[in-house]
């Protein structure tokens, strides 16, 4: 059956005018895993090359498919880059009972939770489904459902692809076969009219590719494209292309160069051929790709994820139960616990394992309510290569992982929201001069906590509007009221109130322009100004001495007093002014209603 895969997966790859050379591998030979990639350099040239700007870590279960990956990009600071790395995308793989993939997920890490980082789904994920054999029957990505038929014997017969978006036919590629081996396809579709030729090594190993046009006895070279292979590795692809008189140029290759003549260490770049100038140019950065063989490694190795289950006493609390592997018990190992593919805790074995049971338990405490997927990885100590007891030297390895399980952690009881929002004032603030204002709203915001927070386990309140996240106005502790700033005519606001395990959500309100503008009584911006005004009845009250001008609504000054911490405005008739404050040639600017 993983056969049968391999040549699906190479379909997908010759569909897709990938060059992934690694997926015409035989199956025997897939004890060479790819654990880590690291980009060297920057696109912006500010890293030198001997620094990796990006990681990516591999994790494969005993079953040698790839359980999930975590990508980290290097921390930059004021002064430059930096020595830390920060995660900012997962690959998750969903597999059924039966061990086979049904889906490939694909996670940005970021503050995509109202103000918390957490991972969101991104557009690129994919899903497979399988026929009763237990043959790939279809895989849809991004942009293409991918349908497979296969031939009696069992070897893939046809793909058909369409697009995701409209359902209609893109290409359709049929195989033919010599000896169990696919030869040869033909590609039909709309711009996919071509033949191609394969052709393989004494080890299986897919060296040529060359597609063609053919017309009755007419034909038309289309591409070409080789595959290189150094003691079962791969070390070049090269891609050519033909001219208008059918002369081959070459037009890209790929290098993997060994790192230290190390065939396990590659650094792999891609290049473009200038033909004008002959020349070949190198484009995007240097990979360096890690290899780790897993060859004999299973029966020591291997441990089993048990039970992922939630705690009954403890809130929001997983046990993990697993297996001890049998290189461990002889020589002891230390396990790394993943949590949504990236690492939580490492242990030692003699810390977590009961002697009795030879059984390893680990409690992942204190979570949010979500869903988490776990496996477990053992660390094992290495002397020349050979798996031993650890020394203060000793390098660290690992092989296998458990396969995933997934869990659901949730409390018993909805974590309880904000009651009682409303609109309990406002403020209008103007920024400039009379003639020319900016003009500010703000709203007064004010609400009930629920009782016992701090037992709930309270975090923190925010306010936010529908559609548009957060504002920008910080909570101290357990408010219950504050000042947001009112950007549209109207706009909803919400509170979010953050727990340890969660979040709830108050009921939104709507607050237009219009609600903060019936609020009487003082509307201000002290922006410019230096100098707090406080407004009692009709007297303005002023932290320190200042000039002080009052205008009418149409522009009148009609009154004005220097040097001054208090000015009364009861003898003013009854009217909407603008009070100026002006202090070491900074201005602020109040509209006050005199009653």
């Amino acid at each position: 059956m993983e056969k049968r895969l391999l040549y699906s997966v190479a379909a997908m790859a010759l569909m897709l005018g990938s060059a992934a050379p690694t997926f015409a591998q035989k199956v025997e030979t897939q004890n060479r895993f790819l654990v880590k990639a690291v980009t060297l350099g920057s696109q912006m040239g500010d890293m030198p090359e001997n620094l990796d700007s990006k990681r990516v870590y591999y994790y494969y279960n005993t079953d040698g498919k790839l359980v999930g990956s975590s990508t980290y990009g290097r921390n930059y600071t004021d002064g430059g880059y930096s020595d830390t790395f920060s995660l900012t995308d997962i690959e998750k793989i969903v597999f059924d009972v039966n061990g086979n993939m049904t889906n490939k997920d694909f996670y940005q890490y970021g503050d995509y939770d109202d103000g918390d980082y957490s991972f969101r789904k991104t557009q690129n994920c994919e899903s497979y489904t399988y026929d009763a054999q237990g043959r790939l029957a279809t895989d849809t990505t991004s942009m293409r459902i991918n349908e497979y038929k296969y031939n009696d014997d069992g070897t893939l017969l046809k793909v058909t692809s369409y697009n995701k978006r409209t359902k209609k036919l893109v290409q359709e590629i049929t195989y033919t076969y010599e000896n169990g081996q696919a030869t040869h396809y033909s590609s039909t579709g709309q711009y996919y009219e071509f033949e191609a030729d394969l052709k393989y090594d004494a080890d299986g190993n897919k060296i040529e590719e060359y597609q063609y046009a053919k017309s009755g006895e007419n034909v038309k070279p289309r591409q070409r494209e080789t595959w290189t292979y150094t003691d079962g590795a791969l070390t070049l692809y090269m891609k050519y292309r033909y001219d208008n008189k059918g002369a081959e140029v070459a037009d890209s290759k790929k290098e993997y160069v060994p790192v230290d003549n190390n065939m396990n260490v590659m650094d792999v770049s891609d290049y473009t051929y200038n033909s004008v100038k002959d020349t070949w140019n190198k484009w995007g950065l240097t990979v360096r790709q890690t290899y780790r063989d897993f060859s004999g490694m299973k029966e020591a190795t291997q441990t089993m994820l048990l039970s992922a289950t939630p705690d009954k006493k403890l809130k929001n609390t997983i046990n993990l139960q697993f297996t001890a592997p049998k290189a461990g018990l002889v020589h002891g190992c230390k396990f790394v616990v993943y949590r949504d593919c990236v690492a939580l805790d490492t242990l030692d074995l003699a810390d977590v394992m009961d002697p009795a049971t030879k059984q390893c338990s680990y409690q992942d405490k204190e979570l949010k309510s979500d869903t988490y997927t776990y496996f477990v990885q053992p660390l094992f100590a290495l002397t020349n290569g050979e798996i031993s007891n650890a020394t203060a030297d000793s390098e660290w390895v690992g092989y296998y992982t458990s396969t995933p399980m997934d869990v659901n952690v949730a409390l018993a009881t909805e974590l309880p929201a904000v009651t009682d929002l409303k609109l309990v004032g406002g403020e209008v603030k103007r920024i400039g001069s009379i003639m020319s204002q900016l003009i500010e709203y703000y709203a007064d915001l004010e609400w009930k906590n629920p009782a016992n927070l701090e037992e709930l386990g309270f975090v923190r309140n925010d306010v936010a509007f529908v559609g548009m996240g957060l504002s920008d106005t910080k909570l101290e502790g357990a408010a219950e009221s504050a000042r947001v700033q009112i950007m549209d005519d109207e706009m909803q606001v919400y509170v979010i109130t953050t727990y340890k395990y969660g979040k709830a959500y108050s009921d939104a309100i709507t607050v237009t322009v219009k609600d903060i503008e019936k609020y009487n009584g003082v509307e201000s911006i002290t922006a410019d100004g230096v100098v707090k005004a406080t407004f009692a009845g009709n007297t303005v009250q002023l932290s320190d001495a200042a000039n002080v001008s009052v205008y009418s609504a149409a522009g009148a000054k009609v009154y004005a007093k220097q040097n001054t911490c208090s000015v009364a405005l009861g003898q003013l008739p009854a009217a909407t002014y603008i009070v100026c404050v002006e202090k070491d040639g900074k201005s602020s600017f109040y509209k006050y209603g005199v009653k």
